[in-house]
């Protein structure tokens, strides 16, 4: 059974919001004189984020091609900059730049998230 590519989308559009808000949060924590969240650069991230979200519209559009090749490039930036990139962080300095482990740990659960959907969009596993 295949997702349909409109709950795929939806998803895709979850896990932008939800990085979004990490992001966010971790920016006005800092605004206010608090920790980071993470390494990620709060305003760098959300604009690779933001240039993500109009990949999505490759996708609405049915371009399946184009849609695919941007997931699959998604995938790559995500699955590295936001999950693998954390956790070799985090054995290298430990939570140093990180506000706790739950902020961690949280960095990478959003962005494995997404690299799943970006997956199964990538790899053409979606109801069309």
């Amino acid at each position: 059974m295949k997702i349909k590519l409109c709950t795929l989308l939806w998803c895709q559009l979850t896990f932008y919001l939800l990085a979004i808000g990490y992001l966010t949060a971790s920016y006005l924590s800092l605004s206010g004189g608090g920790p980071a969240f993470s390494t990620a650069n709060p305003i760098t991230s959300g604009i690779i984020l933001t240039i993500y979200c109009t990949f999505l519209l490759a996708g609405i559009l049915q371009a399946h091609t184009v849609y695919r090749i941007l997931m699959g490039i998604s995938v790559i930036g995500f699955g590295y900059g936001g999950v693998i990139y954390h956790i070799i962080n985090y054995s290298q300095t430990g939570l140093e730049g990180y506000a706790s482990f739950a902020a961690w740990l949280i960095a990478i659960l959003f962005n494995a998230y997404g690299v799943v959907f970006n997956f199964i969009a990538a790899s053409g596993k979606y109801e069309k």
